[in-house]
């Protein structure tokens, strides 16, 4: 959502037992980074009161939900599950969503 990269502290224990997510996360973040790594950040809203779904938007390219939530949560049509990030590449209107995989790893 803040358009930084994980700080990951690992040995080569952790790294085994934690590569499948660490490799998902990058999947998903690392193009989502060379979109928007020097676009301002032109929106920033809390879409709930309790300010567990927040939404940034980067230069008008990309729209970024994140549902910090339990509960799954209704973006536009689009069902964002738990601890889920929805991504909508605004010019195109593609969208994808992140949901981690290691419950263990824990941002």
């Amino acid at each position: 959502l803040y358009m930084s990269p994980p700080l990951y502290h690992l040995n080569p224990s952790e790294l085994e037992k934690n590569k499948k997510c660490i490799k998902q996360h990058y999947d998903f973040f690392s193009p989502l980074h060379q979109i928007v790594c020097f676009e301002p950040l032109n929106e920033f809203a809390w879409l709930t009161e309790d300010r567990m779904v927040q939404k940034a938007v980067y230069g008008n390219k990309v729209s970024l939900i994140a549902n910090f939530k339990e509960g799954v949560f209704t973006f536009k049509e689009n069902k964002i599950p738990p601890k889920s990030i929805l991504a909508i590449w605004n010019e195109t209107g593609k969208t994808a969503i992140y949901k981690p995989s290691a419950p263990d790893l824990k941002n």
